[in-house]
């Protein structure tokens, strides 16, 4: 994935969880503003309720003035006992754990809490209700507030938030997991812009190894060349196997390097295919040629049935190349016996289709699904026989991709092979290939 594209990825996907996040977030305080409501509303009946009966009942009962001059007094003492009962009874109804006070109006002459320990606290987050009608009394100068006969009832409920979010829990549970979702993103997006700093650097120094590695390749094949020519040598049959062991290996490691680095080359964004008109059926005879050395040392055979009238497509010539030496590689290499491996090539509709058959080991149906991963290799005696990263058809993969084409396998094990290359868009040759 690009910079680019990692980049427009997070800003879209942190909008749209942000945006979530948002709406969440309104949705509680709505939800909240609403039970608030729900809670003053229920509420609200319950102290009317107990305030009428004060009235209507316990105002004309007691003698106020006195109680609230004498709040130790037996009257008062009473006249608390039957607010309780009133209180209780009116609040057994909803079943929610309650602290009362009664104070008169001034907070000073009478003070009345059902837990002394919770005063101040029932005083300060308590629902305040007014208590009774105006009244005259005879000492009024004694009372800071006008000497009204009223009260403020207060009413705590210890529970009043689990009643307010018990409603709210599941968008509250919602809410933390698009916070725990943003945190994870977040994270994920860091350990991939982490990873493909480390895939850069991985890139780099596979690229500055394998490049150092071909100066001396280079050298060697140099060297060999130069041996060939002389004279002394070419007398000489052990020393020329030798010197053509040196020249093949080298060749073999120079192979393996290239295809480190076509690889390198395709984990890195730079990746671009240089596309011309390309005849396969000629890049295939190049392949063959390639070959014929180490088709002639496994005394096998080539059968090549270009049916396609037309061959030409718009491909990159190198990468397609190697794709196809790669395949009929493998062809000559994972075969037990003699090889005959038998090319093909036919319109399909508007496709090339190139078709590589083999009578080599064959693979299981498991092990074709894992073929073109990166580095898998059969645990075949025939396949460890031959060394190798596990890289080509990994390559082969990519490339076929790249040029919008499909790769298909088919195989029998003991039977052989057959991958099958479609290249669409066949174009018309408008300059020389060759």
């Amino acid at each position: 994935m690009k910079d680019r594209q990692i980049l427009l990825l997070s800003i879209f996907a942190s909008f749209a969880l942000l945006g979530l996040l948002f709406t969440q977030f309104y949705w509680l305080r709505d939800v909240l503003s609403l039970q608030k409501e729900q809670y003053a509303n229920q509420m609200y009946p319950i102290l009317k309720s107990i305030d009428d009966e004060y009235e209507d009942d316990l105002e004309l009962k007691y003698d106020i003035d006195m109680i609230l001059l004498r709040p130790e007094s037996e009257q008062a003492q009473d006249f608390l006992l039957e607010l309780s009962a009133l209180v209780k009874q009116k609040l057994d109804q909803i079943e929610y754990e309650y602290e009362f006070a009664l104070v008169s109006l001034d907070h000073i002459t009478f003070r009345h809490f059902s837990d002394a320990n919770k005063g101040e606290l029932i005083l300060r987050e308590g629902i305040r209700k007014k208590m009774g009608v105006g009244l005259q009394p005879s000492w009024k100068e004694n009372l800071a507030d006008g000497g009204k006969h009223h009260f403020y009832l207060y009413l705590y409920f210890p529970n009043q938030q689990q009643f307010l979010y018990q409603n709210i829990q599941p968008i509250l549970l919602s809410a933390f997991c698009s916070l725990l979702l943003i945190a994870i993103f977040a994270y994920t997006i860091y350990t991939i812009v982490r990873q493909k700093k480390l895939g850069a650097m991985k890139n780099d120094f596979i690229n500055h190894l394998t490049h150092e590695f071909k100066t001396p390749i280079a050298s060697i094949a140099l060297a060999t060349k130069t041996l060939h020519k002389i004279g002394l040598i070419q007398k000489h049959s052990r020393a020329t196997n030798y010197i053509n062991l040196i020249a093949e290996e080298s060749t073999r490691l120079e192979n393996h390097i290239d295809k480190v680095l076509q690889l390198s080359l395709l984990d890195s964004n730079n990746f671009e295919l240089d596309k011309s008109i390309v005849d396969v059926h000629w890049l295939i005879r190049r392949v063959v040629s390639s070959l014929a050395l180490v088709m002639q040392a496994a005394k096998g055979q080539y059968q090549l049935n270009f049916s396609a009238a037309d061959a030409t497509i718009l491909a990159d010539k190198m990468h397609l190349f190697n794709v196809l030496y790669n395949l009929i590689d493998n062809a000559i290499k994972y075969t037990n016996g003699v090889p005959n491996i038998q090319i093909e090539t036919q319109h399909l509709a508007d496709n090339l289709v190139v078709r590589i058959k083999d009578n080599g080991i064959g693979m299981s149906e498991a092990e074709q699904a894992l073929i073109f991963g990166r580095f898998y290799r059969s645990k075949k005696q025939a396949v460890l026989q031959n060394s190798g990263f596990g890289l080509g058809l990994s390559y082969v993969k990519q490339v076929m991709d790249a040029h919008e084409s499909q790769i298909k396998v088919e195989s029998e094990q003991g039977v052989g092979t057959m991958f099958e290359l479609i290249f669409s868009k066949i174009s018309t040759p408008t300059k020389n290939y060759a």
